[in-house]
């Protein structure tokens, strides 16, 4: 008889630990399931806010961003672009997500410079340093126009093809200088192979070649020319050359 009592206490004491962890596991799971719905309904973005954009619109920036069934949650972005995994766009040299409050995603984004632009029918196409489309626009922007070369491609985000690709690229190197020189300049014309560039009242001549020693002889010129007009004749400008010549424009009469 002991012997059954002892039996029958073994069993109901291995049954109440048994009820004991079921009991455990559903309070775990509930409170994972508790927290999980508390992440999603708090953490549920409700305001996109986008800031350091002036091409790119807020809409694009905002849908760039929604790449999954967990990209409407702040807290999975935040730590998905901190992971540098977030999908970004290619006309943006970076892009940083993070949350104003749980319900608000602030996005700071730095856009590529867009060096210049060409006329394609009713619209503008804009490009970076790398021949990257950025923007097409039926605004002008205030960057230079290039004219004289013709578009066989310009995808959104992709860069530029030409019919004459050795140019384009020789427009490109100009553009790099003209950047890092803080040169404005008004147009970029191609004919015959060669480069132009105008500058208010004056007209330079690169030639078929660019080089940043050519790009650096304009400053100081255009600054002693004090407004007249003419051109500047840079086409077989080599470093360490001491003579360049000013044609000055002539007279109507």
């Amino acid at each position: 008889m002991e012997r059954e009592r002892n039996a029958r206490r073994r069993k109901n004491a291995k049954k109440k630990k048994q009820a004991q962890r079921i009991y455990a596991l559903v309070v775990l799971i509930s409170g994972l399931a508790i927290i999980i719905m508390t992440v999603l309904l708090l953490f549920h973005i409700q305001r996109i806010e986008v800031k350091g954009n002036e091409y790119c619109s807020d809409r694009e920036v905002a849908e760039s961003i929604k790449s999954g069934r967990l990209s409407t949650n702040s807290l999975y972005l935040v730590l998905q672009y901190g992971m540098g995994k977030g999908n970004v766009l290619p006309c943006f040299e970076s892009m940083q997500v993070s949350m104003k409050n749980p319900w608000t995603v602030q996005i700071r984004v730095k856009e590529k410079t867009i060096v210049a632009g060409m006329k394609e029918g009713e619209q503008y196409v804009y490009f970076d340093s790398e021949g990257l489309v950025v923007d097409k626009s039926a605004v002008k922007k205030m960057v230079p126009l290039v004219e004289g070369i013709t578009l066989t491609s310009s995808g959104e985000y992709k860069v530029l093809e030409c019919a004459d690709a050795k140019l384009f690229s020789e427009v490109l190197d100009a553009c790099r200088e003209l950047q890092n020189y803080n040169l404005s300049v008004d147009k970029i014309t191609c004919r015959n192979d060669r480069i132009y560039l105008r500058i208010a009242n004056v007209k330079v001549n690169l030639g078929e070649s660019i080089s940043a020693e050519k790009i650096a002889q304009i400053p100081p010129i255009i600054e002693k020319l004090g407004g007249q007009e003419g051109t500047l004749h840079l086409e077989n400008y080599a470093d360490g050359q001491e003579t360049i010549t000013f044609e000055k424009a002539k007279k109507s009469k």
